[in-house]
């Protein structure tokens, strides 16, 4: 049987914050499942929904049954901020030391409230970062504390993990002292590793790396909520955040943001998306083609999206459907052979 609130322990040490914007039912259905997972564990948490204002407010669609939740607050933006403002938004509303940024569809594994209680306890490190299936180093991950950047630069296994803002805790105060950097490169898509980076190389700070799970990771479903191609083109902007490091250390910092994500087929299926995207004239859907494989230093493979965007200007759909496929599979064999001219810059 579930402990009575007033039994459990009193001290806060984590907010949940989930930043969202129009997709109310998945919302609706994550935090039911969410609820009960606090309501079983030995630990009291806040709740906080921030809503960049949805065309229809959160508040206004969430049962009766989520709303009388005692310790779930919406916070409702008075206009869309973005993504990125709203995710750094999380860090500023957070009121106790630790900080769950949960995505509004991620499901939350069983006992997770309760496993993150038991590592931030002992924590002192200024990120607890937890497995996922999006690691595909090939070996079994073991748990251990990682010492400042360099540290994370040898030992990580890829950035990928990192950039899925749902399987990592944040120390709140350490991350937000430096949340100007997260403002001033919102452009690169994913401000809560801008923060990040800043501590581990201004801070010395250490990540706690986690063979457990706390959400069951999915790929994301095909919608205007948010893009990958605009993450992928943008990341790269990262690399001028003012960590200090030296030429050896960003050679590897620049490995490590670029080469583990996205693969070559995510390009392959970034050029596809932007060449037949309706919205865009064909100059627009050149230079972004151009921008995406330039700011991922993969110049040298710029032939084949190309040869994309001038198929998609075939007229008949048929032919160019079976075209674009036909492409699509000689691309990502292609790929594998292909060389990357700016490796080494």
């Amino acid at each position: 049987m579930t402990e009575p609130m007033n039994q459990r322990n009193q001290k806060k040490a984590l907010t949940i914050a989930i930043p969202t914007f129009d997709r109310n039912v998945r919302l609706e259905n994550s935090l039911k499942a969410l609820i009960s997972e606090v309501e079983k564990s030995n630990y009291l948490v806040d709740i906080k929904v921030l809503d960049n204002c949805s065309p229809n407010p959160v508040s206004e669609t969430l049962s009766s049954e989520v709303l009388n939740c005692e310790f779930l607050e919406v916070i409702r933006q008075p206009y869309n901020i973005g993504m990125c403002a709203n995710i750094l938004n999380c860090f500023e509303v957070c009121d106790t030391e630790w900080l769950w940024i949960l995505g509004d569809d991620d499901e939350v594994t069983h006992g997770s409230v309760d496993k993150i209680h038991s590592d931030i306890l002992n924590s002192e490190s200024v990120c607890i970062n937890f497995n996922t299936d999006i690691i595909s180093s090939g070996r079994e991950r073991i748990s251990r504390t990682i010492n400042g950047i360099e540290g994370v630069l040898n030992d990580m296994d890829g950035y990928s993990n990192l950039l899925f803002i749902s399987t990592n805790i944040y120390r709140c105060a350490s991350l937000r002292k430096h949340i100007r950097f997260g403002y001033d490169f919102a452009y690169s898509m994913q401000p809560h590793t801008a923060l990040l980076f800043m501590s581990l190389a201004k801070d010395f700070s250490k990540i706690d790396v986690s063979s457990e799970r706390i959400v069951n990771w999915h790929k994301a479903e095909n919608d205007q909520t948010w893009s990958q191609t605009k993450m992928i083109a943008a990341r790269s902007v990262l690399l001028e955040l003012p960590l200090g490091l030296n030429d050896k250390l960003f050679d590897k910092f620049k490995k490590f943001l670029l080469q583990g994500y996205p693969a070559k087929k995510i390009l392959i299926k970034s050029a596809i998306e932007i060449s037949s995207d309706s919205t865009l004239d064909k100059l627009a859907k050149t230079n972004l083609i151009k921008q995406v494989y330039l700011r991922n230093y993969r110049l040298a493979s710029l032939c084949l999206p190309l040869l994309f965007l001038a198929v998609s200007m075939v007229k008949y759909a048929t032919v160019r459907t079976m075209v674009m496929k036909a492409l699509s599979v000689v691309g990502i064999r292609d790929f594998k052979r292909s060389k990357n001219l700016y490796q080494r810059m």
